[in-house]
């Protein structure tokens, strides 16, 4: 097999493991957040979220240590990299996680996928405000179009909008913002450290792990937990599976970031979404008006265009 024909199957056994590793755990993550269940006799929806980002994260951090063991023959590498920094990242990915699964017991699946397509608008955000950099013109430009897709997505055209309508646009914006200052903490790290793809997914979800488990002891969710899975046994296949459908996504992801760099890895998780929405709405008969297909084709293609021509980035 020559380089040419490698180098394609390569790249197509990454794509393919990010595309179904994620299109499965999103079938996963909708089906357990928007099925009725029957609880004490009440019908009820599935409403831990803190403990369903707990599961995930211990589950990525079991896989990294395997993934570890496996490729460097022990199950935690030494980093010179501080603890803080892992700590702070990932308090801010778990409060990202948390409000992004909150919101979906008010929006639905195609409209919260959506709405965290738009993460190059908090980096942005965070970036120019926090990390005083300059960005290019691209940069800007893609934000206006991903800005116009979303405001055209939830915007309703027959004037019915409440005052519930805010609450999830506020979660959604606070899962973003989180977004914005995770992906910095990362750049900060990056631009001081040799940051192996490896190490942060292990400690990110590894201390991860520890903050949501203390909270959900402390808050009393992790009994309320065990007894909605008790009365629902077969919500624990449910979370198992976008457990390690999602342990398996970061693995691709970390993996394709390390080999093939993040312009590679933005296509591969931008196509992803797109199918994800389209997915939902044929399994899950989420049904969205005209103006709403528009908006998710603007949103899309405003990722394109980032993804593309919006790298360019210069520190002040």
């Amino acid at each position: 097999m020559d380089s040419t024909k490698r180098k394609f199957f390569f790249y197509l056994f990454y794509f393919t493991g990010i595309f179904f590793s994620y299109l499965i755990y999103g079938y996963f993550q909708e089906k357990i957040t928007k099925t009725v269940y029957i609880s004490n006799n009440a019908r009820v929806k599935f409403e831990f979220p803190i403990s369903l980002v707990f599961c995930l994260c211990l589950s990525s951090f079991l896989t990294s240590l395997l993934s570890n063991f496996v490729i460097f023959g022990k199950f935690v590498v030494k980093s010179e990299i501080p603890i803080y920094y892992f700590v702070s990242c990932a308090l801010t990915y778990v409060c990202a996680m948390i409000s992004s699964n909150a919101s979906l017991k008010y929006v639905s699946y195609p409209a919260q996928v959506l709405a965290k397509s738009v993460k190059p608008i908090s980096v942005l955000f965070i970036g120019v405000l926090i990390g005083r950099k300059r960005y290019s013109i691209h940069k800007y430009i893609a934000v206006f179009i991903l800005v116009l897709g979303i405001v055209l997505f939830f915007y309703k055209p027959d004037d019915s909008k409440t005052n519930s309508d805010s609450w999830p646009i506020f979660l959604l914006t606070v899962s973003l913002l989180f977004d914005g200052f995770t992906g910095g903490i990362q750049d900060r790290i990056k631009s001081f450290y040799k940051l192996e793809p490896l190490v942060l997914m292990l400690n990110m979800n590894f201390w991860s792990s520890i903050a949501l488990f203390l909270v959900i002891l402390y808050t009393g969710e992790v009994w309320r937990f065990l007894e909605f899975l008790k009365l629902n046994p077969r919500v624990i296949l449910q979370i198992c599976g976008a457990a390690v459908t999602s342990s398996i996504g970061q693995l691709f992801i970390f993996g394709t970031i390390a080999h093939m760099g993040p312009l590679i890895c933005s296509i591969y998780t931008t196509t992803r979404k797109f199918f994800t929405i389209v997915i939902s709405v044929i399994i899950f008969g989420n049904k969205l008006m005209v103006h709403q297909w528009i908006s998710t084709c603007i949103v899309f293609a405003g990722l394109a265009y980032d993804s593309f021509f919006g790298k360019g980035i210069k520190h002040s």
